[in-house]
């Protein structure tokens, strides 16, 4: 088998690269800037996330807009809710200039915009309540490079707490006064289940006891958050997987009895940064255990309610990885001028198809060694094989997909005969072999997660 992928490997392959800024982007580095967003003085700030000292102010925006909800788009332009304005700002990116008012205040629309989700083009915007009643709120659709309306998405039977995309392209919405978390469909917008009946021990919830956000984080599972701020309900932030079932409690600290935690964001190395807008202070917690760490910021002012990472990817690498001398090669992405080497790899790997993951670290296949090495993503330094070589499973691998903790690795060719390839899973954080997840009937030449979930060869 090995002499029939080495030759059919070099026949095929000699060199594979990859750009690490369209890898890279979608993940937050140490140094990368924090934007905060102010409901009172109507600011956007801008914070070193790595040591939270103040950089200066982003953008100011109308008076009495009541700022929220920051969220950098596709475009790199970041997007700020006017809750009071019922607008949507868009700025630039990267100097806080102003571009335009994506949704133009008080066009009726956004009676209480709440959250901002971008997918397939497509900008969908929640009101926290839209009827007059209170008893509503719902998820509209916008084109994402106009602004353009393009109609309801969902009407959602309470308020409209904070909502994410799932790997399974549905739509998750937590449910503040219901104290739940409803299932729509991704596509027509129809509702499919009420996934959890309740999250929190407060049933009915109110604008403190109730689901106050929600998002998918890097493990693929569900965190939802309240504000609190009421004695004896320091649990403010709860662990679910995508089915439903309940993981534990993330975080439960006493602070939050008297102080609101009111959005957060997953940082760099495993943390969670939670908002407290009653002191203006920014506390870091550890993802997985939920042990307090730090206080990133503190006693910022203007009401902030807000945050987002800018991810700040420095000048653009383009990598190279070579079959034949088993190195990878750096190269500017602008001016194709050669950076240096930055890793070696065992003679004879073939190495292929570098594949920057989720933790920002360079994946990279060896074909003729039938491993998978992992390098420090800003070094090069080999941290390990990820998949040891001379395995079994890999005889010969063709691709690297990573999803919701879950590597998968793709075989161009899994039977002696070379008539079927297969796609298999492993742990992202260990390498561990989870099984087979698709046998392919053919050579498998190259496949990707499509936005309805489905994988595509």
């Amino acid at each position: 088998m090995r002499s029939l992928t080495t030759h059919f490997s070099k026949a095929l392959v000699v060199m594979s690269a990859v750009l690490s800024i369209g890898a890279v982007s979608a993940n937050r580095a140490a140094g990368d800037e924090l934007i905060v967003a102010t409901f009172g003085d109507n600011t956007v700030l801008n914070y070193d996330s790595a040591s939270g000292a103040f950089r200066g102010k982003f953008a100011t925006l109308p008076a009495n807009a009541g700022l929220s909800h920051p969220t950098f788009g596709p475009d790199g332009n970041l997007y700020v809710e006017g809750e009071n304005s019922h607008a949507i700002y868009k700025l630039d990116g990267k100097t806080g200039a102003k571009l335009a008012d994506f949704v133009p205040a008080n066009s009726g629309i956004l009676p209480l915009p709440f959250g901002i989700r971008f997918r397939n083009g497509i900008a969908y915007i929640g009101n926290f309540a839209s009827d007059a009643a209170f008893t509503h709120g719902n998820i509209l659709k916008f084109d994402a490079t106009t602004g353009a309306f393009l109609g309801l998405f969902a009407d959602v039977a309470g308020w409209v707490g904070g909502f994410d995309f799932g790997a399974d392209g549905n739509v998750y919405v937590a449910l503040r006064n219901t104290n739940r978390v409803d299932v729509y469909n991704g596509t027509t917008g129809a509702f499919i289940k009420t996934l959890i009946p309740k999250v929190f021990d407060e049933t009915p919830g109110s604008f403190f006891t109730g689901c106050s956000m929600l998002e998918f984080g890097p493990d693929g599972n569900l965190y939802i958050s309240r504000f609190s701020g009421l004695a004896g309900l320091g649990v403010v932030m709860k662990r679910y997987t995508p089915a439903g079932a309940f993981i534990g409690n993330v975080i439960t600290d006493s602070y939050f009895e008297t102080n609101l935690a009111n959005q957060f964001a997953f940082a760099p190395g495993g943390i969670i940064d939670i908002l407290d807008s009653t002191t203006g202070a920014i506390r870091q917690y550890d993802r997985v255990t939920g042990a307090f760490l730090r206080t990133l910021a503190s006693n910022i002012a203007g009401g902030p309610t807000g945050i987002a990472y800018r991810p700040v990817v420095p000048a653009d690498d383009l990598f190279v990885a070579t079959f034949v001398d088993n190195v990878v090669l750096n190269f500017d992405s602008a001016s194709g001028a050669f950076r240096g080497k930055f890793a070696t790899l065992p003679a004879n790997a073939g190495l292929s198809h570098p594949n920057f993951g989720p933790d920002s670290n360079l994946y990279i296949e060896g074909e003729q060694s039938h491993a998978i090495y992992r390098l420090d993503g800003k070094t090069g330094a080999k941290l390990n094989d990820f998949i040891p070589a001379n395995n079994t499973l890999l005889p010969l691998p063709f691709g690297i997909r990573f999803r919701n903790g879950i590597a998968y690795i793709g075989n161009f060719a899994s039977d002696a005969a070379f008539t079927h390839g297969n796609i298999l899973k492993f742990d992202f954080a260990t390498g561990t072999f989870l099984g087979l997840f698709a046998d392919v009937a053919g050579w498998v030449g190259g496949f990707d997660f499509g936005a309805d979930g489905n994988l595509y060869v």
